[in-house]
């Protein structure tokens, strides 16, 4: 029985818009998450680019509100009442974000890279994610687009999603609850 869901979030929860960005800002965007913590992420590109810590995140929270969009907004309500959770291996602050949007009332779990510095390759990651939601992990099913991402969940028990962009997230999910 399935008691939880865990998103990630760009590429499942969230689609990029198409900007055009400057090579500055996308080489912040294909790097959100990749430094562990947001420490080490402001750090880095603040000494790379010969920028204050605080024009550094400033850039990444401006360009995280205008890069991203929500796909279902109204997905949370065309689910069954389980626990819901975010898992990104993003920087901390586009949980901040999202928790700007009408929807992100119906988290009541939010586990990310930028906080935690665990990367979604480590089983770390979904043992800790699966402490904070306080289920067992046979008991979350994890929806992700990177294989490599569900591969490392399905090691530890728990439930996958592989979704694949062009799919309608919430019919996936209700197909998967149905069979699990």
């Amino acid at each position: 029985m399935i008691n939880a869901i865990a998103f990630d979030l760009v590429g499942v929860f969230l689609v990029e818009k198409d900007l055009e960005l400057s090579a500055f800002q996308r080489d912040l965007e294909k790097n959100f998450g990749l430094f562990g913590r947001d420490e080490a992420f402001i750090a880095h590109f603040s000494k790379k680019y010969g920028m204050s810590e605080r024009q550094i995140e400033d850039e990444t929270r401006w360009l995280i509100e205008e890069l991203y969009e929500i796909r279902e907004p109204e997905l949370l309500n065309r689910l069954p009442r389980l626990k819901f959770a975010v898992a990104t291996s993003h920087q901390s602050y586009v949980i901040d974000w999202l928790k700007t949007q009408s929807c992100a009332a119906g988290f009541g779990y939010f586990f990310c890279t930028g906080d935690s510095g665990l990367q979604k390759t480590d089983p770390q990651f979904y043992y800790a994610l699966a402490a904070l939601i306080g289920e067992e992990p046979e008991k979350i099913l994890f929806v992700d687009d990177r294989s490599e991402n569900c591969l490392t969940a399905e090691s530890i028990g728990m439930r996958v999603i592989h979704f694949k962009r062009g799919e309608a997230l919430s019919a996936t999910i209700l197909g998967a609850l149905n069979t699990l």
